[in-house]
């Protein structure tokens, strides 16, 4: 009994920082104790360092968002300076031409940085998130594959696996429309940059119980277990992506979107034979009834 007294304070202080550690939040900040003074000496010390890591990952936010705003401006006259170039030589640019190309290259590479910079400021800064909507995810789907394929060297497999046979009310989640629809479209690129020609990606889309899941799936050059671990990082990039365009930042955009939505994502993946990425999200029934009885048994999970 003395033994549990002792260590109970110091259990309630691990719990509370594992809870800090694992949610999101502006505020950093552990509960003050009065069970002991060395507990309480101890939080102080743990929060006065927690203060100090919410007062530098604060700067770090503001670094990143000033700089890709100040950015936006240069790249959008460069861009404009560009195509006026190009159109006024016009002919005359035949020797000219492939620098012209080579220079548009790079300033669309750029814009794509600086917009997934803004992309993750967004995601994960508390102040920007929006109040989640409604979103059919079938149409959203739908819509975003049928404009991937007119310019996609890979077919493109969409199925649907509800656990309801009212197909009008099973493909509602919880999210942003255009948050998603980002998400959707830079795991799809992903596939297929890391796929040889003609190579099928395979979209499913399933729903089960409160949880509906996008699974984007490719036969492409895999991702080793020691790389898994940090595809999240943003500018990371795989082992064996030599020689691939990126910039390592389509992957954790796809992330803080998804969790800005209050979703997850999943990973599955072995060299030379694929990857599966898996977003999870919250279901949401458009009806006030809640969800229909008679659902199949069993839970989303990794068809492998």
């Amino acid at each position: 009994m003395l033994t549990r007294r002792i260590i109970q304070p110091l259990q309630q202080l691990s719990s509370a920082a594992a809870t800090i550690n694992t949610r999101s939040t502006d505020h950093l900040k552990l509960p003050t104790t009065t069970s002991s003074k060395e507990v309480g000496d101890l939080t102080t010390a743990l929060n006065s360092l927690l203060a100090r890591l919410e007062s530098s990952l604060s700067q770090q936010r503001t670094f990143t968002h000033s700089v890709s705003h100040e950015l936006r401006g240069p790249l959008m006259i460069l861009n404009l300076c560009n195509r006026r170039l190009a159109r006024e030589l016009g002919e005359s640019a035949a020797n000219h031409r492939d620098t012209l190309k080579i220079q548009r290259r790079e300033l669309v590479r750029m814009e794509h940085i600086v917009n997934d910079l803004l992309s993750m400021f967004k995601a994960g800064d508390a102040i920007n998130q929006q109040a989640l909507e409604p979103i059919n995810v079938a149409a959203l789907l739908d819509t975003t594959i049928e404009s991937i394929r007119h310019a996609s060297p890979h077919p493109i497999e969409l199925n649907r696996e509800a656990s309801t046979t009212h197909e009008s009310r099973a493909w509602w989640a919880l999210g942003h429309q255009d948050q998603l629809e980002q998400v959707v479209v830079n795991l799809i690129g992903n596939a297929q940059k890391y796929s040889t020609h003609q190579q099928p990606i395979r979209v499913d889309l399933r729903a089960r119980w409160n949880q509906l899941a996008i699974s984007i799936e490719d036969r492409g050059i895999g991702i080793s277990a020691s790389d898994q671990e940090h595809i999240f990082e943003p500018f990371f990039r795989g082992s064996n992506t030599g020689g691939i365009e990126g910039t390592g930042l389509g992957l954790p955009v796809v992330k803080a979107l998804v969790e800005a939505m209050g979703g997850s994502v999943q990973v599955w993946s072995e060299p030379l034979h694929g990857t599966r990425f898996t977003i999870v999200l919250q279901r949401h029934w458009p009806s006030p009834s809640g969800p229909l009885q008679g659902l199949a048994q069993g839970a989303i999970g990794n068809r492998r």
